[in-house]
């Protein structure tokens, strides 16, 4: 297994998930706010894209699944032409290139779930005002008070309800904010609840 580059000659592409008992537990989901400030400006749009797309397949088959890379890149708005110097091999390979995916084998992908917090030296590249915004988050963090986790325990609760009687994480993301929660523990609680209804038995 190797972070390289990936160079698949077949279109149809085994994905699998990453287990990484860390990352899964501290990192963020690839549709949170976090990817959406902080990795947009490292990884580009097009890389945030598929990553969004290949772990939300993993929410409805988390033991894995195959992926039709023709049918993928029209999915996302991406050209497959010209082999692995197309926009959307570019993009696959960013995933690996960044530590968000590693090759199995010559069929096999096997990606994160959670992306990490980006490094410091990846931050360093950002606009000036995204690398105050960051280290905001990253203070509040570590001054957070028993009444947050209070609060953020509450809205998990409410985002389960929301999730459990259909809604998407989008819209439970949504609906915390219109109910006051700010958006980083709305952002925290939909894709906690999201990952735990989607990843408890009895909910299969």
């Amino acid at each position: 297994m190797t972070t390289t580059r990936p160079s698949f000659t077949e279109n149809i592409l085994n994905i699998e998930p990453w287990a990484d008992d860390i990352v899964d537990q501290l990192g963020f989901d690839p549709r949170s706010s976090y990817v959406e400030k902080f990795w947009l400006g490292v990884l580009g749009p097009s890389t945030v894209w598929l990553i969004r797309h290949m772990v939300a397949e993993l929410d409805t088959q988390p033991d894995g699944y195959q992926l039709d890379l023709a049918d993928t890149a029209t999915a996302i708005g991406l050209r497959n032409n010209g082999g692995k110097h197309s926009p959307f091999m570019r993009a696959l390979g960013r995933t690996c290139q960044f530590g968000l995916a590693r090759v199995m084998d010559h069929q096999t992908l096997a990606i994160r779930r959670k992306l990490p917090p980006v490094t410091q030296g990846q931050l360093r590249k950002l606009p000036t005002r995204t690398q105050a915004a960051h280290q905001q988050l990253t203070q509040q963090k570590l001054n957070r008070t028993p009444q947050h986790d209070q609060q953020l325990s509450r809205a998990v609760t409410l985002a389960s309800g929301l999730i459990t009687h259909g809604d998407d994480l989008e819209t439970t993301r949504t609906q915390l904010q219109h109910w006051n929660f700010d958006n980083h523990t709305a952002d925290t609680a939909a894709t906690t609840a999201w990952h735990n209804h989607h990843h408890n038995p009895q909910n299969s």
